[in-house]
């Protein structure tokens, strides 16, 4: 997977992207604020497509919590939100997003390979969490 862009580029590099589409000054915009946007009606369709397959996203924050409360305005959440809450992807549109992605040409948490030992937690049984040391 290629690495995401340094933090000194990543304003840099969302601009880039949102010159096109919403001219100079976005670069302190989040992939967040694309998709509220989008609903707003101020982005294309296609425009935010594009913008959500190639945007320099940054990590997950994940806690034991509602997820649009503790979202990350800058990570895959704001797909999640596009497609899930706002209903502004179809599905394939989704799944190529996450595909481009995932093949790299975005970036995000890398991905956990079957060999890594997972450290999420639930003391409640039967929730489907369990500790596992990897021993």
């Amino acid at each position: 997977m290629a690495p995401g862009p340094a933090a000194g580029d990543e304003d840099g590099a969302r601009a880039e992207l949102l010159r096109p589409v919403l001219g100079d000054g976005c670069g302190h915009m989040t992939a967040m604020d694309v998709v509220s946007l989008a609903a707003e009606g101020r982005v294309a369709h296609d425009a935010l497509v594009d913008l959500l397959a190639r945007w320099p996203y940054g990590p997950r924050v994940r806690r034991f919590a509602p997820p649009r409360v503790l979202s990350s305005p800058d990570s895959l959440d704001a797909v999640d939100a596009a497609f899930f809450d706002a209903r502004l992807l179809t599905e394939s549109e989704y799944d190529a997003i996450l595909s481009a992605v995932l093949d790299g040409r975005g970036s995000d948490a890398p991905p956990q390979t079957p060999s890594e030992p997972t450290t999420e937690t639930n003391p409640r049984p039967g929730t489907g969490f369990s500790r596992h040391s990897g021993e």
